[in-house]
């Protein structure tokens, strides 16, 4: 007995061997994925690359390679858990804080009945949805009445709505150039701040990712020129740990919020759910609800505006 569980443990300390070294090239593949649109699928499972860094430095025989193993750990853990923002020292003397929830409610939604009555009593000042049904919109039909809106319901997984207790300047259901089949909205509140709801489409297929690319660049060009304080809420359906979203937000100038690898969607537990803002100082807390009906996380973020 003995022998057979020193045989099992000496193989499974292998295989760990093995799948580290394996998760230390696609670590480095992920991050040319602005080059080839497969290799940026690999970007995506960073946080299971650190835990797999963690493991064997506990299996790894060679005191050389087990250095280069924690090395790795170490740094992947900083990238995975920053940037840091949960509470933060926000100057709010001048302006009230501004509390925002953004959750994809999932179009086939079988509780759509409780969490529209929940989003109703939610205490978020303003909420985005993304994957508002034609049945969302009738069930979210007594939030439009207390509330300014936009929105465009469809029977498919872009459909989005925007509901604002505040008062509004504008809110415009829009599309990039050359595309009308992927939505996003852009209002103003009435104290200055804009806010750009996204929701591309998932990197599925080549296709489906050059259009997600061209999306988040077109986003991109236009949220840079705005004038005003921003906030970019959705499901972007890409990780932080992709070089093509690091891309966008540097053209867009805009900041996490929340750590890289928070996750937000089942079941692959990746952070695909983003609050990015111009003014990163201006973050009062963060946050995320438990996973209800939906198979991704409703997340929130208060900021000044």
């Amino acid at each position: 007995m003995h022998l057979a569980i020193s045989k099992l443990m000496s193989g499974l300390k292998k295989r760990i061997h093995i799948l580290a070294w394996l998760a230390l090239v696609a670590l480095f593949i992920g991050q040319l994925g602005s080059v080839y649109w497969i290799f940026e699928l690999f970007s995506h499972f960073t946080p299971f690359y650190v835990l797999l860094f963690f493991l064997v430095c506990f299996c790894c025989p060679s005191k050389k390679q087990r250095l280069v193993f924690a090395i790795a750990a170490a740094a992947g853990c900083y990238w995975c858990l920053t940037p840091w923002f949960n509470t933060h020292s926000a100057d709010t003397t001048q302006a009230k804080p501004v509390r925002f929830l953004s959750y994809n409610v999932l179009n086939i939604n079988v509780y759509i009945d409780t969490e529209s009555k929940w989003l109703l009593r939610n205490n978020s000042d303003v909420i985005f949805l993304t994957e508002t049904s034609l049945a969302w919109g009738t069930a979210l039909q007594p939030l439009a009445a207390t509330t300014q809106h936009c929105a465009e319901y469809n029977d498919s997984p872009f459909g989005m709505a925007l509901y604002s207790h505040l008062p509004l300047k504008s809110c415009e259901v829009r599309y990039t150039t050359d595309n009308d089949v992927y939505p996003y909205i852009r209002a103003q509140l009435q104290n200055g701040l804009v806010v750009y709801g996204i929701h591309p489409p998932p990197p599925i297929t080549a296709t489906l990712i050059q259009e997600r690319n061209n999306q988040l660049q077109a986003l991109a060009t236009m949220i840079k020129q705005e004038k005003n304080n921003v906030i970019v809420l959705g499901d972007m359906n890409i990780s932080a740990f992709s070089p093509v979203f690091r891309n966008f937000i540097q053209a867009a100038d805009i900041h996490l919020t929340s750590s890289r690898a928070r996750p937000t969607w089942l079941p692959a537990l990746l952070s695909i759910d983003h609050a990015l803002v111009r003014q990163p100082d201006k973050i009062v807390a963060t946050g995320s609800y438990s996973w209800h009906g939906s198979d991704h996380k409703a997340i929130w973020i208060s900021y000044v505006p």
